[in-house]
């Protein structure tokens, strides 16, 4: 009977101990585990509901005959000036209009022409179709025919 008491105290301490050690091993791994998920994830803060409709972009394509100044840059983008602008085919509102324009009937002759030109040294050109874009540049064309905008667009992904 002496033998079977400290046995069992001895066992009860050792159950004891290794039931603490590994809560605390536990504790440090789970803290350690949201210290890294806090390191590694963004914050993303939502402050309001956003509305989808907002975020889709729609294509306007508009006729009409319009002579407007433009310069074409390095990278074969047409600018059109800002007093010009009011000028394009459009829906009236003009505080949206894109100066930047790519001509999608562009001649050989034109473009050469355009190639020389600069922001203080515009050409004159006459378009007779605008389209609004989704990307940022706009289109346009020297002789409007139905669908001649169609190839250019890509829907907004």
């Amino acid at each position: 009977m002496i033998t079977k008491i400290p046995n069992k105290i001895a066992l009860l301490i050792v159950f004891t101990l290794a039931i603490f050690l590994g809560a605390s091993f536990w504790l440090m791994g789970k803290k350690m585990d949201s210290s890294v998920n806090k390191a590694i994830q963004p914050k993303i803060a939502v402050d309001k509901k956003i509305d989808q409709k907002a975020n889709i972009c729609e294509i306007k394509a508009y006729t009409g005959e319009a002579k407007i100044r433009v310069w074409k840059d390095k990278s074969g983008i047409l600018h059109v000036a800002e007093a010009d602008l009011a000028l394009l085919p459009h829906n009236g509102n003009t505080k949206n209009i894109n100066p930047k324009m790519k001509i999608v009937d562009m001649t050989p002759d034109l473009d050469s022409k355009l190639s020389k030109t600069t922001q203080d040294k515009m050409s004159e050109i006459i378009i007779k179709g605008y389209a609004e874009t989704c990307n940022g540049v706009a289109l346009a064309c020297l002789d409007y025919q139905d669908g001649i905008f169609r190839p250019h667009l890509r829907p907004n992904l």
